[in-house]
């Protein structure tokens, strides 16, 4: 057919055109072609009715494009299209229109990267190549990546027999062995996601670069360090691919500031290792509390609030002021841990105090007489210690359990440990390996909602769902399970500290080498669990009260009078609390607020109240968990 050249001024879109919505869809892209390339093929017209102009059948968006480029001034105003008239009707014009949109095939991942790969190779820069295809640089520099990929997946990504993402995962490594090795490994025996699983088996020996203090990089580079990045992850801030050289950058900026904080404080220390966060064994929080100066500007402030002529500007400032005093920890008596991860990630942990060594135990022989236990009856003016139904007790226990588990589950060195005792001692430890997992009473984490029970089933239902286990926790397939064991990028010290860790229990009141183990791993209830109102409502009257003196003494005396549903919706709700410092007074009969400097101290003994028999060691040594974030390193 004869080709015409018709002014992009008589042109109009037809109404015949299938395409109504997303026309703008890609446009800029086709601006760059026409820009650079030129018109590669011309659209096909028919006269427009009443005879002004011609109506667009097919290639509206390039007419579009076209328009868009002589309105930023890139082409002349008297640019033309190639067209190709046919005299069709209205119904053959919407037949038209709808075979162009529904012929087009897109290329291939694979073809359009080596594509790419040939200009480079030709000589073209990622920069260039991206403005004349009216794509992004970045775009450009994973289609490259894609073609650095082993011919081996590049093969399987064109038959469809891998997805496209786990062909960007792969992209992780630039060997093409070990790309091959993988490839097998998702081909023989799919994972449920298997891009994950391709990214976490080249991610394993690595370590984000994400947690690098300033200036650290710098000199991980300068010391021969180098950078991967994952092009295909918009988050990612690149792997470092020699850890040990990462580290000891890290801790040498984490030991400069360290040094530079040991002014103004009793001391300063740096945990690192696999055993990082075994802080919390050996210090406890200290509650901050108000300067002599402060209370002297809080009473200064409470004053002129008082004030009957105050405008309400005037006393918006006043509040302003009141809020932004905040209390301090005595520096002199309190100090600060620098804890550095394994995997590179620094947290500062502030206002802590040195736990006093506990005494040994006496023995028995070295007891004064008047220590020994009474021969008969009962020992005088020993109150009754109030008692809980047996399955409130079992629902506590299990809450303990979890907190437990969580804990043993972040430390493969501690499973190893209670593994070999548990072979050693049958019995005489709270890990049985022998029998299913430990389960939980029905409801329980429904009804109390711990965080530790959502870290436990996270990560079992992460393996479960890896190997291909059952329901019960049990292999569908040995053979499949075996082979999946034998694999390199399976961490084997992982799987085993949650299998050890889901076969722990520690039961309500339950002390022994169970406690020993949440001694040494910091394991605290109160950090995963807080007891609210429908597990108040469940004790005595006088533990409920026991919760609402250890907040604020006259708490107790405001709600000793209410009935036990108030009683323990009240003071549950401080104890799970976690809003604003305005809601406080409400809930407190105005007993605790931040005009009255209780708020800090109130908030400290409500994050760590817990039922009698439920506490761990962390919690009963007074620490204030709330303060700080829950987190075990795995070795």
């Amino acid at each position: 057919m004869k080709t015409i050249a018709i002014p992009l001024g008589r042109l109009r879109l037809a109404e015949t055109n299938m395409r109504i919505s997303h026309r703008s869809a890609g446009l800029e892209e086709l601006k760059a072609s026409l820009l650079v390339h030129g018109q590669l093929q011309p659209i096909v017209v028919t006269r427009a009715p009443g005879g002004d102009g011609f109506a667009v059948v097919a290639g509206a968006r390039r007419t579009l494009a076209a328009r868009a480029l002589v309105a930023e001034g890139k082409w002349p105003d008297t640019a033309r299209l190639a067209a190709v008239r046919r005299r069709v009707g209205e119904a053959e014009a919407r037949e038209l229109s709808l075979a162009e949109n529904l012929q087009r095939v897109a290329p291939g991942a694979a073809d359009e990267a080596l594509a790419f790969a040939r200009l480079v190779g030709d000589g073209a820069e990622p920069a260039a190549l991206a403005a004349r295809f009216g794509r992004p640089v970045r775009y450009v520099r994973q289609r490259l990546a894609l073609a650095a990929l082993s011919p081996a997946v590049l093969e399987a990504l064109r038959e469809g027999r891998v997805a496209l993402a786990v062909a960007e995962a792969l992209t992780l490594s630039a060997s093409h062995a070990r790309q091959e090795e993988l490839l097998q490994r998702v081909l023989a025996c799919p994972p449920a996601d298997a891009a994950r699983y391709v990214r976490e088996a080249l991610r394993r020996a690595r370590l984000p670069a994400g947690h690098a203090l300033p200036g650290v990089l710098e000199a991980y580079a300068a010391a021969g360090g180098t950078l991967t990045r994952d092009l295909f992850d918009g988050a990612d801030g690149g792997l470092v691919d020699d850890p040990a050289l990462f580290l000891a950058c890290q801790r040498a900026a984490v030991e400069a500031e360290a040094e530079r904080r040991r002014d103004g404080w009793a001391f300063v220390e740096v945990q690192d290792g696999p055993q990082a966060w075994s802080w919390r064994g050996a210090f406890n929080h200290a509650v901050p509390s108000l300067t002599p100066e402060q209370q002297a500007l809080l009473a200064g402030l409470e004053r002129e609030l008082e004030r009957p002529d105050l405008t309400a500007a005037e006393r918006a400032l006043l509040e302003e002021r009141l809020d932004a005093i905040e209390p301090e920890y005595d520096r002199s008596a309190c100090g600060v841990v620098a804890v550095l991860a394994p995997d590179g990630a620094v947290q500062w942990v502030e206002g802590l105090r040195r736990r006093a060594p506990e005494p040994p135990p006496a023995d028995e022989d070295d007891l004064p007489p008047w220590e020994d236990p009474p021969t008969g009856g009962a020992v005088a003016d020993t109150p009754e210690e109030p008692t809980l139904s047996t399955a409130l007790r079992e629902e506590l226990g299990a809450v303990r359990t979890a907190s437990l588990q969580a804990a043993v589950l972040g430390s493969p060195v501690m499973a190893l440990r209670l593994a070999c005792f548990a072979l050693l001692a049958p019995g005489a430890g709270p890990c049985g390996l022998v029998g299913a997992a430990h389960r939980f009473p029905t409801g329980t984490c429904a009804q109390h909602a711990s965080q530790a029970w959502r870290r436990l089933e996270e990560a079992w239902a992460a393996w479960a769902g890896r190997l291909g286990l059952e329901a019960g926790g049990y292999a569908a397939d040995p053979p499949a399970l075996w082979a999946a064991l034998g694999d390199p990028a399976v961490d084997l010290s992982g799987l085993f500290a949650v299998l050890v860790a889901r076969r722990c229990h520690l039961g309500h009141g339950e002390a022994g080498i169970g406690l020993a183990v949440a001694r040494e791993l910091g394991a605290s209830v109160a950090v995963d669990w807080r007891p609210g109102p429908a597990v108040l409502e469940r004790l005595p009257k006088a533990l409920i009260e026991e919760a609402a003196r250890a907040i604020a003494p006259g708490f107790a005396q405001a709600v000793g009078r209410l009935r036990k549903a108030e009683m323990a919706e009240r003071v549950g709700r401080c104890l799970e609390h976690r809003g604003d410092a305005a809601d406080w007074p409400e809930l407190t009969g105005g007993v605790v607020s931040a005009q009255r400097g209780t708020l800090e101290a109130a908030r400290a003994a409500a994050a760590s109240w817990l039922p009698p028999g439920t506490a761990l060691p962390a919690d009963a040594a007074g620490e204030a968990p709330g303060t700080a974030p829950r987190a075990i390193a795995a070795e």
